[in-house]
């Protein structure tokens, strides 16, 4: 063999060593802390946080006027349960307020949600009904989550977590009604100290004590609370490009209770309607839509009346932007909205 095919096949094995030696250090870094060990193997760039992290915070409040309505997210990465006892937040107050979760023995289960507000009311008159087997806790007075930065500690006070939200730099700015939520359950690129805006996004109908899918195909659309005269009605819009089967998919409203329940299939980017015997509350309700496995698929909040006759819906269909309509679009493509929702 001659003296630079040699050379070259050293080469390359350095460089496949080398790449190997960057890869593994990248997918299992530690940070000097078992608590912030990732799971590396199923969920690569940026991985699942194996701890407690902050998931979503609303500082900016829509539902009532005072800041008890404030709440935070926490959801348990770990493997097994975890007490919330041994578990501190702390906020950005100079010197920092820090308060243990909760005062007594509270089991957080394995990929499970908890949520902190300043009043257990939160819960009955805003944001509801909170899924099954979620933990709610109420915070100490101590702690101001309008300081931007909060910080979740473990039981040996090493800061796991942290957030920053409001209008400093690199920061996300929420308008009233907004959370600030992860953009994937669970995805951390910013451990223990630091933080990472890109791992978050805004959202406008927050998702307390759970996530909706990554990826969503049938959503709720357009919904009339306030008709004119009749009933009112929601639409569901399939943004995918394949058929989705909605049957014994159900809609549900802050009671909790069944408005609906759907059958049949939605062919790609069209729309149905089902008209709900005027369960929608003008003043401000819940549209839940739940998959026949019990999952929720997606949700809006509203507190106040549209006004007769003004749907509230995504512009364009499927996406992300709401608005008001004063002149419905039950069925069809949404034009673009009177007003754009905060």
């Amino acid at each position: 063999m001659k003296k630079h095919s040699v050379f070259l096949l050293f080469l390359f094995a350095v460089m496949a060593i080398g790449s190997f030696g960057l890869t593994h250090a990248r997918f299992t870094s530690s940070a000097g802390n078992l608590h912030n060990t990732f799971a590396a193997a199923t969920h690569f760039i940026p991985p699942i946080a194996q701890t407690l992290v902050i998931n979503e915070v609303l500082s900016t409040i829509k539902c009532g006027t005072s800041t008890k309505n404030q709440w935070i997210e926490i959801w348990n990465g770990y493997a097994n349960p975890i007490n919330l006892q041994d578990w501190f937040i702390e906020d950005g107050a100079n010197p920092p307020n820090k308060l243990q979760i909760v005062n007594s023995n509270t089991s957080l289960p394995a990929h499970q949600f908890a949520l902190l507000s300043k009043d257990g009311s939160t819960w009955s008159s805003c944001y509801k009904p909170v899924p099954s087997g979620v933990v709610t806790a109420q915070l100490g007075g101590q702690i101001d989550i309008n300081t931007g930065v909060l910080r979740l500690l473990d039981n040996q006070s090493h800061i796991i977590d942290r957030i920053e939200f409001g209008t400093a730099s690199a920061r996300l700015n929420s308008l009233a009604g907004q959370s600030i939520e992860r953009k994937i359950l669970g995805e951390d690129s910013a451990t223990g100290d630091t933080f990472n805006a890109n791992d978050f996004t805004l959202r406008y109908s927050p998702t307390a004590g759970f996530a909706l899918p990554q990826i969503q195909t049938v959503v709720i659309n357009e919904f009339l609370p306030h008709p004119i005269s009749g009933s009112d009605w929601i639409e569901l819009y399939n943004s995918s490009s394949s058929a989705q089967s909605i049957a014994s998919w159900k809609l549900i409203d802050s009671t909790g209770g069944i408005i609906a329940t759907l059958s049949g299939s939605l062919a790609p980017h069209t729309w149905t309607t089902r008209d709900v015997s005027n369960r929608l509350n003008n003043g401000g309700d819940t549209v839940e839509l739940i998959d026949n496995g019990g999952v929720i698929q997606d949700i809006f909040y509203y507190f106040s009346d549209p006004g007769i006759g003004v749907s509230i819906g995504r512009y364009p269909d499927g996406n992300n932007t709401w608005g008001t309509f004063s002149i419905p679009t039950e069925g069809i493509i949404n034009g673009v909205p009177t007003t754009t929702l905060p």
